[in-house]
């Protein structure tokens, strides 16, 4: 009996500490769409917009309360510098993540083409990660937005920078699926800055 007590205990107290979050390697959507090396690719990224938006506020220990803490700012800045908060991030370090990454995987994320002398870095919307967005959208009305708007544009628009910048509560903090959307998104902005 005391065994199985302290059994239920152990899995309880573990239970607790899940706190309701699904990591990349475990979520089946993530899974369907990209293989174990792709998704250690991913989890480079999401790890470094965490630890950048870790160290943007002292207030809070938990990541969650980072990133609203984060978003805040961002709204705070959006009149004076829209996004003006990323340019804090070490543009250096992403460089060195993004140049790990094979081109051929980066080009299912991202597509560059010259319409002028400068190149525009955008969405791929006919690439692996917008089909990866379009699942995950079927869960949450705000991303399936975010997926139409880039479909029918074929690019990050300015409907979906605003809609980003105004409404990031409506990402689940907890879904790292949903974290990671969000972290190529602002990688997406901070391209250009590259």
């Amino acid at each position: 009996m005391k065994l199985f007590t302290i059994l239920s205990l152990l899995i309880l107290i573990l239970g607790c500490q899940h706190n309701g979050s699904i990591e990349l390697q475990d979520d089946e959507i993530v899974t369907r769409h990209f293989n174990e090396s792709e998704i250690t690719y991913l989890q480079s990224v999401l790890k470094f917009i965490d630890s950048e938006i870790r160290q943007f506020s002292t207030e809070g220990s938990l990541l969650e309360d980072k990133y609203h803490n984060f978003f805040e700012g961002m709204k705070y800045q959006s009149e004076i510098d829209p996004y003006g908060e990323l340019a804090k991030f070490d543009l250096n370090k992403l460089g060195l993540i993004l140049s790990d990454i094979p081109e051929s995987f980066l080009d299912e994320i991202w597509y560059q083409h010259s319409v002028s002398p400068e190149s525009e870095v955008s969405l791929n919307h006919a690439g692996r990660f917008a089909r990866f967005i379009q699942e995950a959208a079927k869960s949450n009305p705000f991303l399936k937005e975010y997926f139409d708007t880039l479909e029918y544009t074929g690019g990050i628009s300015p409907s979906m920078y605003a809609s980003v910048l105004m409404k990031p509560e409506e990402i689940d903090l907890r879904l790292e699926r949903e974290r990671l959307i969000l972290a190529v998104h602002y990688i997406t902005v901070m391209k250009k800055a590259l």
